[in-house]
């Protein structure tokens, strides 16, 4: 879902998903303003840059619009992932996933690549990898908490904690379930 009043946000799976430079999103804006019609290239333009664009302009709006095809295609990938998760299907899973986590790094989308860790680590503990779970549920956690998504940080928390508590490590896993 893509918000348009107010803020410009665009919602997958219930989160926001980061959207750019503000040429960018006003690039989106345009283009959602103007959906299923041709939005002339010098309508973008003016959008960005009133009267005094730059001689790389047309240039410059085209990298908007590459970039945000990656990173739309990223969280299309991430979709169809927890979508195969959900149906137990882990091979296809695995696949989207590593395509997301390559399309968010290619746009620099940080969160987008912490969603994506936090279920391939759920992945690597369905199928008994422990070190590979916890490198990727720390990575992720750490990034989650640089950009203050709480309710990732929780999940993943207790996700680890439940690792500790089967490894009977139970103070460990209170101390995450307290912080979670």
């Amino acid at each position: 879902m893509l918000r348009l009043l107010g803020p410009l946000e665009l919602i997958v799976n219930g989160r926001s998903v980061d959207l750019g430079g503000l040429r960018q999103r006003v690039v989106l804006a345009v283009l959602a303003l103007n959906a299923n019609r041709l939005t002339p290239m010098e309508q973008l333009i003016e959008a960005v840059w009133q009267a005094s664009p730059p001689s790389t302009a047309r240039t410059q709006i085209q990298i908007c619009i590459r970039a945000g095809n990656r990173r739309g295609r990223a969280a299309m990938d991430y979709t169809m992932g927890v979508l195969h998760l959900f149906r137990m299907r882990l091979t296809e899973a695995e696949e989207y996933f590593a395509a997301a986590l390559e399309g968010f790094g290619a746009v620099q989308d940080a969160h987008g690549r912490a969603l994506v860790l936090r279920n391939q680590a759920y992945i690597d503990g369905l199928r008994g990898k422990s070190a590979a779970m916890t490198a990727r549920y720390t990575e992720a956690l750490e990034t989650m908490r640089a950009v203050g998504d709480r309710v990732g940080v929780s999940h993943v928390l207790r996700n680890l904690a439940k690792f500790h508590m089967e490894a009977g490590e139970s103070t460990t896993a209170r101390e995450m379930l307290d912080e979670a």
